[in-house]
C-alpha cells in the first residue's frame, strides 16, 4: 500500500491518466424537434443531441414526443447546444413529466404527440398554454 507522498503521486497520475482519455458520454432522449422536415433529439436538460433523423425516432418502442418548434429554423437550434427559447423549455417540462411519470406501454399506447407549449405562459380559461396533438386529430388541452 502506498503512503504519503507516493500515494499523492500516484493518485496524481491516475488522475491526469483519465484527464487525457477522450471519453463518449451516451445521453438519453427524451425528446425530439421536428425542424425542416428533420428531427433532432434532445436530452432531459434540453441539449441539442447530434444526428439528425428523417423520422420522429423512438425510444424501446415508444415514439419520443416531439417538441413543436414551427417558429424555429435548423440554422438556430443546432446539436450540442442547450434550447434557449421559453415554448421549447415549456414543452420540453412537459415531455420530461411523460417520460417519468408514464409507463412504458402507455407512451406506446398513446402514441406520436406533439407538444405546442407557444402560449404557455397565457394559460387561462380561454387559453389553453399547452396543447398535445395526438394521432387521429385527438387534442389534449
Amino acid at each position: 500500500m502506498l503512503r504519503g507522498p507516493e500515494q499523492q503521486n500516484h493518485s496524481q497520475k491516475i488522475q491526469s491518466s483519465l484527464n487525457s482519455l477522450n471519453l463518449i458520454r451516451f445521453e438519453k432522449p427524451v425528446a425530439c424537434l421536428g425542424i425542416d422536415g428533420e428531427f433532432l433529439t434532445t436530452n432531459a436538460l434540453g441539449l441539442v443531441l447530434p444526428g439528425p433523423w428523417s423520422a420522429s425516432p423512438e425510444v424501446d418502442g415508444a415514439p419520443l414526443p416531439i417538441l413543436s418548434a414551427q417558429s424555429h429554423s435548423r440554422a438556430e437550434i443546432r446539436p450540442g447546444e442547450i434550447c434557449q427559447a421559453r415554448e421549447l423549455r415549456d414543452a420540453l417540462c412537459v415531455a420530461n413529466s411523460m417520460d417519468a411519470e408514464l409507463a412504458l406501454l402507455d407512451r406506446r399506447d398513446l402514441g406520436p404527440v406533439v407538444i405546442d407549449a407557444s402560449r404557455a405562459r397565457e394559460a387561462s380559461l380561454r387559453v389553453p398554454g399547452i396543447v398535445l396533438d395526438l394521432e387521429f386529430g385527438r387534442r389534449i388541452l
